[in-house]
């Protein structure tokens, strides 16, 4: 899972959207799948992704301050964000830039699946959104980090 991790913050980095803010808030990524038993793996990429930040040096907002925002707008969790949203979210918890995106879990004959996971960078200070990310892995590796 932290390998996964650092590859979305490496795709980023080349890019050219690489993380420098004081603060940054990573939002649980969108479900897109049609199954919500998988709900759990948009929080798990958020939370490793921010726990890699914070061993970069990177001030990440915790799960609590995004919580509370969330209580505060009456944004229900799990809920597919617009752009806006996800900056009003932000821009509550006073946050320089916001990373979020979205994965999709789909079904494959005599395999658990795959997963596609796309992510973004959105820089409030310069309202510029960074480049989308995909990275496709076979759910049996993704299940694998879970495992460790």
């Amino acid at each position: 899972m932290a390998a996964l991790a650092r590859i979305i913050l490496v795709f980023a980095c080349v890019a050219g959207t690489c993380v420098q803010a004081e603060t940054v808030l990573v939002l649980p990524f969108f479900n897109l799948s049609n199954s919500s038993n998988v709900d759990w793996i948009g929080e798990s990429i958020a939370e490793t992704i921010r726990e890699s930040l914070l061993e970069q040096g990177v001030l990440a907002l915790d799960r609590k301050d995004r919580e509370e925002a969330f209580r505060r707008l009456s944004i229900r969790p799990y809920a597919l964000l617009t752009r806006a949203s996800v900056i009003k979210v932000a821009e509550a918890l006073d946050a320089s830039q916001v990373m979020f995106g979205e994965y999709a879990v789909t079904p494959s004959p005599g395999t658990k699946g795959s997963l596609r996971i796309s992510s973004r960078i959105l820089d409030l200070k310069r309202i510029k959104k960074g480049p989308s990310r995909t990275r496709p892995a076979p759910l049996r590796i993704w299940l694998s980090w879970k495992r460790d």
